[in-house]
């Protein structure tokens, strides 16, 4: 390995550290944790900031923005419990929140696709595409935090959730001002199709679960645990 290399390795390990303390499985359990949230800035910047916007430029009515609010927090307020027995039924809960997390980030890309159909329906289109995206979500909020308190070390859980919040307003702040920043350039549609595809792209390699303490070591990204 190159000196570059070398000094890298150890400036990820001086980080990894200070970031996870304890065991090196419970480090890379946390390391994962904080690269999952970092992914998910991207989602959370891009669809909490731009999609209500979108739809407004798309012609979207007041009633079609009150939906827009007021379904998906519906869509919650129904699937709570039973996304939660669906979690306590599962056997493997790692399973159901790869396959949440993976669904939760399609309708991001569908809603690019909004300007190709005719017009009448485009916003009425975003606003049904990003309720029924609440539907994955909210298995995925409830199996994560199942999988949180299996992967957690107890005593350092604290301070991993106190550093996934940080870089969640630090992340999500970059993500919005760059993401704002191309839609002043770009004309209307393509900047908002091209960060909602982007963000697609970036989350289709934003999902890796750690592992729960004991049953086998979390790996850095690419590499086998050894």
């Amino acid at each position: 390995m190159s000196r570059v290399g070398l000094r890298l390795r150890r400036g990820r390990d001086l980080a990894l550290r200070w970031l996870a303390p304890g065991e090196v499985s419970a480090q890379w359990n946390d390391w994962n944790l904080y690269r999952e949230i970092a992914w998910f800035d991207v989602l959370s910047g891009v669809s909490s900031t731009f999609v209500s916007v979108f739809a407004l430029r798309l012609g979207a009515s007041n009633f079609l923005m009150g939906l827009r609010t007021s379904l998906p927090a519906l869509v919650n307020i129904i699937l709570q419990i039973p996304a939660a027995r669906l979690v306590e039924r599962e056997g493997d809960r790692e399973k159901v929140l790869l396959l949440s997390g993976c669904l939760m980030r399609i309708p991001v890309f569908l809603v690019a696709l909004a300007p190709f159909l005719p017009e009448r329906f485009q916003a009425a289109a975003v606003v049904c595409i990003m309720a029924v995206g609440t539907i994955p979500s909210a298995v995925g909020i409830i199996s994560f935090t199942a999988v949180f308190a299996d992967v957690g070390a107890p005593q350092n859980r604290a301070h991993v959730v106190s550093v996934r919040n940080a870089s969640l307003s630090a992340a999500t702040t970059i993500v919005v001002l760059v993401a704002g920043k191309v839609l002043d350039i770009l004309p209307f549609p393509v900047s908002y199709q091209l960060i909602f595809i982007l963000a697609f792209a970036f989350l289709l390699s934003g999902l890796e679960l750690a592992a729960p303490p004991g049953r086998r070591l979390a790996v850095s990204p690419g590499k086998e645990a050894k």
